[in-house]
């Protein structure tokens, strides 16, 4: 690792600041994902007997068949059919159909941009117990996005996403008491929610830590303690070329404050807690 002695970037830590909560756009996530993953498998033989059922009102196989439509497997993808599909499927009570829904709408695609029927879709998805949809809710509260803006209400559907073990719900819980926004600020409890965030799968989460731990936040202050959270966030969060710039351009900065035995525990510790977690292996820090 490349390490200069120069003092720590104050706009560098704003924008860490600044990340703490950012409630994402719509993203790309897929309703398929393990639930559906036989949707993929689907043969042309199948779809005689699927479509019967789903003529019949059965709800999985309207699903099935829309995501059959949306992937393109078995059929020529068709997201105007698909979206027929999942709209009967939704209206038939399936939380994942109301879910596909709700992201449509949320994000404008297909169809025009609207985030109030957005959260009417994921409140039916909410109601029924659908992680990813409480999740979003929350974030359509706290920004007052085709509902009230309500802090409470945010609180409220994050807190039953983080009770699922959602990563997302758990860090925007995390970020809610951190901000004290809904509830009184207890860096502590943002503390312990970050770190069970982490453990889910969050890399974000990752980077608010250390942040935390180099200010005392909720933790007790430590270069070391925030090295390795910087560490974890370098090696996890390959997908998000951003998140690992920051976390390196940390880990340069905390570098010279620190002695090589020091940077060394701090990976051993990285180490020990991907490993722990599940999280891969941390390979040894370059110094």
């Amino acid at each position: 690792m490349h390490r200069r002695r120069h003092a720590l970037s104050r706009q560098l830590l704003a924008c860490l600041l600044g990340w703490l909560l950012l409630p994402p756009a719509a993203q790309a996530e897929h309703v398929a994902d393990a639930l559906l993953a036989h949707a993929a498998q689907l043969t042309a033989g199948q779809l005689p007997a699927l479509e019967r059922r789903a003529a019949a009102g059965d709800a999985e196989a309207r699903l099935l068949l829309g995501e059959a439509y949306h992937l393109g497997r078995a059929v020529p993808r068709d997201d105007s059919v698909a979206q027929r599909w999942f709209t009967l499927a939704a209206d038939s009570g399936a939380a994942l159909a109301q879910y596909w829904l709700g992201r449509k709408h949320d994000a404008g695609e297909q169809v025009s941009q609207d985030y109030a029927l957005a959260a009417q879709w994921y409140r039916r998805a909410a109601e029924q117990g659908l992680a990813a949809a409480q999740n979003r809710l929350g974030e359509l509260y706290l920004r007052g996005l085709g509902v009230d803006q309500d802090y409470a209400a945010a609180l409220d559907w994050f807190r039953r996403a983080a009770e699922q073990g959602h990563d997302e719900g758990l860090a925007n819980l995390a970020a809610m008491h951190y901000h004290g926004r809904g509830v009184d600020r207890d860096y502590h409890a943002a503390f312990v929610l970050f770190h069970r965030a982490a453990v889910a799968g969050n890399d974000a989460a990752l980077l608010t830590l250390g942040n935390m731990a180099l200010h005392g936040l909720g933790t007790e202050r430590s270069l070391v303690d925030a090295y390795r959270w910087y560490g974890l966030a370098t090696y996890t969060s390959h997908h998000d070329p951003r998140a690992a710039a920051l976390a390196e351009s940390m880990l340069e900065r905390l570098g010279p404050h620190l002695s090589d035995s020091q940077i060394d525990d701090a990976f051993d510790s990285a180490r020990a807690w991907a490993q722990a977690n599940q999280r891969g292996v941390l390979p040894s820090p370059a110094n």
